[in-house]
C-alpha cells in the first residue's frame, strides 16, 4: 500500500501529506469517538495547527496556543472566576498530555524553528513523569528528517522478517543511543529499561506474536508508543485502506491491545502523513470538515512556501471576520448548578455536615465545521475540589 505516486510540485507534495495527517486523523479517531471532548486528538490537532498558521517566523506557535486558550478562558471566567480559572488549568492538562497537540509541532515546524518551537513546548507544557518526557525525547527523535522517512521504509536489504521488526530495531538502536548520550541519570534508566524490554519485543515481532501490556506492566508508556508505531507498518501493509476501522475495532476486544485516544491520534497521523491526502480524504465524510481540515493544510502548506506564487497563509482560513485570533473557536454555552451534599457522622450526637458541590459544563464551537466541544467540571468548597474532563 505504498505510495505510487510521483508528485512533480513540492507544494503539491507538502499538501499531500500535511493534508493526508489531517484527514487520518479525522476519519480514523472519529470510529471510537461519539462525543468531542477537549481531550480529543481533533481538539488538540486543530489548535495547534492553528497556532502553527497563525504565529509568524519571529514567534512561536505555542505562544499562539496559549493566546486561544486567553481568548477562550474569558467568557467563562467573567460568567464564574473559579470555573474559569479551572478550565484555563484543564486546557493545560490537556495540552500537556494529549500527543495530538505535539505532533503537528514535530512534524510541520520548518526545521530552522522545530528545536525552538519544542523546546518552548515543554517550557510552556512541562512533562508530568519522567516516563512521560523520555516519551518526548523519543518522539522528538523518532519524528526528526530524514529519520521519519525511514521508520516506515521497507529495509533495501531484506535483513527483516517484516515491516514491524525493522522498526522495532530502529526505534531499539535510538533507546540504546539515548540511553548512552542522556547526562539525566533518571533518564537512563528510563530508556534502559525500554531497551531492554525492545530486545524482549524483538523475539517476539520476529516469531510472529503480537505484543501486550502484561508483557512489562512498567513500560507501559512505552509499549503505548511501540504499538502504535507497528500499527502503521500493519496499515501500510494492507492492499485494501478500507480494512484499517476493522483493524481498530479488533484491538478494543482485547484490554492488554485497546488503543487509547492518544495511540489512535499517532497512528492515524503518521498513516496519514505517509499514505498522504490521496489515499485517505475519503474517509471524512463531513463536507464542513473536510474544507476546515483542508484549509488548515493549505494555509499551513503556504507557511513552508513563501514565496513562490501561492496566497498569504491565512487567505485559505476560512474566518468569519478578520480578528481570527479570537473568534475561529467560541465558547456557545455555559451551564453551571449547585446540589447540596449531606452526611451525618457515624459517632452519636453529631449533627449532619453539608457541602455545596457544583457542576459547570462549558461547549465551544468552531462555526466553520459546526463541530462543538465539551468540558465538564465538578468540585465542591470551599476547600476540596475534584476535577472531571468530559
Amino acid at each position: 500500500m505504498l505510495s505510487s505516486i510521483d508528485h512533480e510540485s513540492s507544494v503539491e507534495q507538502s499538501f499531500d501529506k500535511i493534508a493526508g495527517a489531517a484527514f487520518a486523523l479525522g476519519w480514523l479517531c472519529s470510529l471510537t469517538q461519539k462525543s468531542s471532548r477537549i481531550d480529543s486528538p481533533i481538539f488538540g490537532w486543530l489548535l495547534s495547527m492553528n497556532a502553527l498558521v497563525e504565529s509568524e517566523q519571529d514567534t512561536n506557535p505555542v505562544d499562539q496556543i496559549l493566546t486561544d486558550f486567553d481568548a477562550l478562558v474569558v467568557e467563562p471566567s467573567a460568567f464564574d472566576l473559579d470555573i474559569g480559572q479551572q478550565f484555563r488549568t484543564d486546557l493545560k492538562i490537556v495540552a500537556q498530555r494529549e500527543w495530538s497537540f505535539w505532533l503537528p509541532l514535530l512534524l510541520f515546524s520548518l526545521p530552522a524553528h522545530r528545536d525552538q518551537h519544542w523546546n518552548n513546548f515543554q517550557t510552556r507544557f512541562s512533562a508530568a513523569t519522567e516516563e512521560e518526557r523520555a516519551l518526548r525525547r523519543l518522539l522528538f527523535d523518532l519524528l526528526r528528517e530524514p529519520d521519519r522517512e525511514l521508520l516506515f521504509t521497507p529495509d533495501i536489504n531484506s535483513r527483516y522478517s517484516s515491516l514491524a521488526e525493522a522498526i522495532v530495531v530502529r526505534v531499539g538502536k535510538l533507546l540504546k543511543e539515548l540511553k548512552v548520550n542522556s547526562e539525566d541519570e533518571q533518564q537512563q534508566q528510563v530508556f534502559s529499561r525500554w531497551y531492554d524490554f525492545t530486545r524482549q519485543a524483538l523475539s517476539r515481532v520476529h516469531s510472529g506474536l503480537r505484543l501486550g501490556r502484561t508483557l512489562r506492566p512498567d513500560t507501559s508508556e512505552y509499549i503505548d508508543l511501540l504499538f502504535a508505531l507497528l500499527a502503521v507498518a500493519e496499515w501500510r501493509a494492507q492492499p485494501d485502506i478500507w480494512r484499517i476501522p476493522t483493524f481498530i475495532e479488533s484491538y478494543r476486544q482485547y484490554p492488554e491491545e485497546a488503543f487509547t485516544t492518544r495511540q489512535l491520534a499517532l497512528s492515524s497521523v503518521l498513516f496519514g502523513y505517509f499514505e498522504g491526502y490521496h489515499r485517505v480524504a475519503a474517509g471524512v465524510q463531513q463536507l464542513p470538515l473536510r474544507r476546515f481540515l483542508a484549509s488548515q493544510a493549505m494555509a499551513l502548506v503556504a507557511t513552508h512556501h513563501v514565496g513562490e506564487g501561492i496566497s498569504t497563509p491565512t487567505f485559505y482560513l476560512p474566518r468569519d471576520t478578520e480578528d481570527s485570533s479570537v473568534n475561529w473557536i467560541l465558547i456557545d454555552e455555559i451551564e453551571s448548578q449547585c446540589t447540596t451534599r449531606r452526611s451525618s457522622s457515624v459517632r452519636k450526637g453529631m449533627e449532619q455536615s453539608i457541602k455545596l458541590a457544583y457542576r459547570a459544563s462549558i461547549k465551544m464551537l468552531v462555526p466553520q465545521i459546526g463541530y462543538h466541544f465539551s468540558y465538564e467540571m465538578e468540585y465542591s468548597q470551599p476547600n476540596s475540589h475534584s476535577i472531571a474532563i468530559a
